[in-house]
Formats: C-alpha cells, structure tokens, sequence
C-alpha cells in the first residue's frame, strides 16, 4: 500500500526499519535493479502530517493526492488503503496506467520486489530435489499450526480433510496421473501433524525439511527460506491458503492467480456464538442469554480435553 501511494503521488517512500527484523530488504530482494540510493536521501524531510487510517481515508477517497502540497507524509494506522486509492475518481488514469489488471501487490512484487539471487538458489535447489516438475499437477498447502495467540497446534483432522478434498477438486481431467502436495509449514510440529494426517497418507505430500530440522526465520538464512518457501507456492498450479496469514496472500500475489482459503471454524461454537451476539434485548432473550453463554464454556471445555486426550495440549 505504501509503495502504491508513493507511486501515485511521485514520492519517495521512505522505510525506516526499527529493531527485531533478522534480515535488511537487500538480504532477500534484489534492489539493485532500483535506480535509488539510499544515502541521497539522508537530508529527506521526515514528519509532516500524518494520515492515520481508517480516520484519512475520505481524504484518500475524495480528494486529488496528486496535488497534495505536504512536504512530507508519514502514515500510521491500518496499513491496507489501496481500496479507497482505487474508488477515487481522480485516479482513475493513474490506476489504469500503473495497475491494469486492478493488482496492486502483484505487480509491485513481482517488479519492485524481486528476490534476492540467494533466494532463487533455493528455490531452484529444492524445486529440482523434490522433483516438483514431475508431478502432473501441483497443490500448494500453507499449514500454519500455530493459531495466534494459541501456542497449541489447532489444526484439526477435519481441516486436514478440508485440504485433501480441496485439493482434489481443484486438479483439471487428465492431471490425475501424479498429483503431488507441496507444504508450506510454520513450524516443525506442522510439519509432524502433518505427517500423521490424511494428507501424510495419502503418498501426495512433499516437505522440505523433517520435522526435527525445521529452520526457523531468526536469522538472514531463515528469512531467505521462508521467502523460498513463499515462492515455492508460487510455483505451484493451485494455492491453499490459511485465512488469518499474510504469508499465503504474499505467495498468491508472485502467482498472479486466485488462491483458496482452507477455514475450520467449528460449527456448533460459531452458531452459539452469533446467537448469542446477535440477540435483541428483550427480556426473553436475556434470560437466554446465560444459557448459552453456559453451552459455549462447557463445549470450550469439551474441545479443551478432547486435545488433551490426543497429546495436543499438555
């Protein structure tokens, strides 16, 4: 978003990486290829109003930002506006020029934000080591196990069916010979629940690493192998995604095709739970209420020793 608005507006943008970042953006993209240096811009000026979303966003909707007469321009908030750049009238030359198929993250990527050659090795290494080529068809899977802010694995065999029944849906007549699963895991346990699920039976899987050998992205090889990972995806005919990562969203914009989301929300809580939001106040309902506040505790409490009885929480 923020390279779209410097792109709009013919800006510099300015990123200013604070701590706990294990790699610079020249240790996984190539930005050789941009014409800037960064020491010209030393002396930028810094500051200056700020926009804050979602409380801008009219000022991004409705007005000419290519007239905007701020010296400088910091933007804090939420950080995805693009919508609002694109439903303003006065953009609607820009937006055709620099964004014609109406993709703001893919063409920014895939243009701006090449990765770094060390990348690339990766990809090459592992995409010929697990022979991704040969498969007549190929799935990428993104199995995040860890679901903030649980530190337990919280996907369930169900979702794991989900995958396998999504999968197979998605591979075109005559591709059926040799289908294979490219897993995109965040951790070593994925990676091992995985291996025990029906996606780890079913001969289709491949994975990178064993579950015990997991490199985990605290470091500037980390984040080049999850940046691999990302790409690896990208290689693949078909994306299934996670709902609540942008790792996936990333993988499906360097594939410039529609992914698929895999959710598992369970359906007896979610059904008590929008009862139990979208209830009127009368004095019927209020009496229900505690009710079905009481069922949702006792089936938290039920799904609780269900995961206890399968090892998954200790």
């Amino acid at each position: 978003p923020s390279c779209a608005l410097a792109l709009l507006t013919e800006r510099v943008l300015i990123v200013t990486m604070k701590s706990g970042y294990h790699a610079s953006l020249r240790d996984i993209f190539d930005l050789e290829q941009l014409p800037l240096d960064a020491n010209q811009f030393h002396n930028a000026p810094s500051g200056g109003t700020t926009l804050s979303f979602p409380q801008s966003n009219n000022k991004l909707t409705c007005t000419d930002i290519r007239k905007w007469d701020e010296t400088a321009i910091s933007l804090a908030g939420a950080y995805y506006f693009v919508p609002h750049l694109f439903y303003n009238p006065t953009l609607k030359d820009l937006i055709t020029k620099f964004f014609p198929e109406g993709k703001v993250a893919e063409r920014i990527q895939r243009t701006a934000l090449r990765p770094h050659v060390e990348v690339m090795k990766i990809v090459k290494a592992e995409y010929d080591r697990m022979q991704m080529g040969d498969a007549s068809y190929l799935v990428a899977m993104q199995i995040r196990g860890n679901k903030p802010p649980a530190p337990q694995f919280w996907i369930s065999n169900g979702e794991f069916n989900s995958y396998d029944k999504c999968a197979a849906a998605l591979v075109p007549p005559g591709k059926e010979s040799d289908v294979k699963h490219f897993w995109a895991c965040d951790s070593g346990l994925a990676i091992r629940e995985t291996m025990s699920s029906v996606l780890g039976q079913n001969g289709k899987g491949l994975h990178r690493w064993e579950p015990e050998q997991f490199v985990k992205s605290g470091s500037i090889n980390g984040v080049r192998n999850a940046l691999a990972d990302i790409l690896l995806q990208a290689k693949c005919d078909e994306l299934l995604i996670c709902a609540w990562s942008s790792y996936g969203q990333v993988a499906a914009a360097y594939h410039m095709a529609p992914s698929y989301m895999i959710t598992d929300f369970d359906k007896p809580d979610g059904l008590l739970l929008l009862l139990l939001l979208t209830m009127t106040t009368t004095t019927m309902m209020m009496m229900m209420k505690p009710l079905l506040l009481l069922c949702v505790c006792m089936r938290m409490m039920w799904r609780v020793r269900k995961e206890q009885r399968l090892g998954r929480i200790r």
